[in-house]
């Protein structure tokens, strides 16, 4: 269960990092 959150926190990471790639590529 604990890593299970850890791979929910990184997912989450990456995701947020790829939106804020596509908004700086939108600027």
């Amino acid at each position: 269960m604990h890593s299970t959150k850890i791979y929910l926190f990184i997912n989450n990471f990456l995701s947020l990092h790829h939106t804020l790639l596509k908004s700086k590529v939108s600027i």
